[in-house]
This record gives structure tokens, sequence and C-alpha cells, in this order.
């Protein structure tokens, strides 16, 4: 599981919103880190990672919500909701497939047959969820949404 960034100089002598602030931009950031991997798609643990990281921005901005211009801040955090939702379906596959893959090996090779149709077909499907996220992540980039994001975060 991706090992959640430390935030820098949180200190309880500040105001709540000063640390929301920090623990939010670090939480964005930490997502973020984890896109190349996820769009190569090589490590099925890098999806896992940028899932985790997104959970935990997704936390940090509804205990903080209260401290930003609500508008905006609905945008970005939708944004976060519907990134988590994509990551999410991908995930479940992901393992899903994984243990299949696990369980063929167990079996004789008349129920081989079954399961090797079944494991092409999850991985079919597969594939056209792990193309919505590349479609999902490139319009985030598009956006410049996580560039956008810190600065909403910064100057709110």
């Amino acid at each position: 599981m991706a090992k959640s960034w430390k935030v820098d100089n949180l200190n309880t002598e500040k105001k709540f919103s000063v640390c929301a602030k920090k623990i939010v931009t670090t939480r964005i950031r930490e997502m973020f880190s984890y896109e190349q991997t996820t769009r190569e798609g090589i490590d099925i643990e890098a999806v896992h990672d940028m899932r985790v990281s997104a959970r935990r921005l997704q936390t940090a901005l509804k205990l903080s919500s209260g401290i930003f211009p609500q508008k905006k801040f609905r945008v970005y955090s939708s944004s976060v909701k519907s990134l988590l939702s994509v990551l999410g379906s991908v995930r479940e596959k992901d393992v899903f497939i994984a243990m299949l893959e696990k369980y063929s090996s167990q079996i004789d090779t008349n129920e081989r047959r079954a399961l090797d149709w079944l494991l092409a077909r999850q991985k079919a499907l597969n594939i056209s969820r792990r193309k919505q996220l590349i479609k999902q992540l490139d319009s985030l980039a598009q956006q410049n949404f996580r560039e956008s994001f810190e600065r909403f975060i910064e100057q709110s």
C-alpha cells in the first residue's frame, strides 16, 4: 500500500486553515505522484497506490471543506470523486483477474478452459476501464487540474 506522505511543518500552534491547506496540498501531490505508473499499466499496484492516495485526499477535503470557497471547492472535490470511481473500477478488476490467474494454476485442464474464457472476458473489460481511466487523466492534464487545484488551495 502507498505510504502516506509526511506533511511538513504541521504545528498545533498554527491555525487550522493553515494546516489544512498544507495537508490538502501534500495529498494532491501524493496522488499525482502515481499518475505516470498508473498510466503505464504495468504494475497493478500503481492503480492501488493512486487510489489510496486519492482516498486520503478525499478525506482531507471533507474535513477541511468549510475553509474554502464552496462553489469552486465542489468542482475540485467532484473531480477527485470521479477519479476515485474510475480508479476503484480498474482496481477491482485488477484484483479479480489476479485471483482468477492464481486459481487457474490450481485446477485441471477441463475446468481451466472455462476459467480461461472468463479470464479473457475480464481482461477485455479491464482494458476498457483502463482506457476510461487514461481518458480521465488526460482530461485532468488538459485542464491543468493539479496546478489549478494547488493554486486554489494556496489562494483560499
